[in-house]
């Protein structure tokens, strides 16, 4: 007698739920490229790190703070933007602190 085994392909069940899941994707990412177009100023969340006129808030700075603080009571190394640190090393007090202190566990992106 001969076993039948089921063994998926590329184009067996496996591939179907990765088509699935990126043409939802794309339909997610299209949506909010629409969305942004509408929007003055285009889409919010866009952020370049790297343009020479980078402005963070105070409240970007405090979310970024209690952010950092969170994630080194866990035990692991809050890894922040180069200019995100700098920011919170400029406001002093706590803020200084917790900037050394990322710093010296590497916690650095350029």
């Amino acid at each position: 007698m001969t076993e039948t085994r089921y063994r998926p392909t590329a184009e067996g069940a496996g591939g179907a739920v990765d088509g699935l899941r990126d043409q939802v994707q794309g339909n997610a990412l299209r949506h909010r490229a629409e969305a942004a177009q509408r929007l003055p100023g285009g889409d919010p969340w866009v952020i370049d790190l790297h343009c020479d006129d980078f402005r963070l808030t105070g409240k970007q700075l405090e979310a970024w703070g209690h952010a950092a603080n969170h994630i080194g009571m866990d035990g692991n190394t809050p890894i922040l933007p180069l200019e995100v640190l700098r920011a919170l090393h400029r406001r002093g007090g706590a803020d200084r602190i917790l900037a050394e202190r990322v710093y010296r566990a590497g916690g650095v992106a350029a």
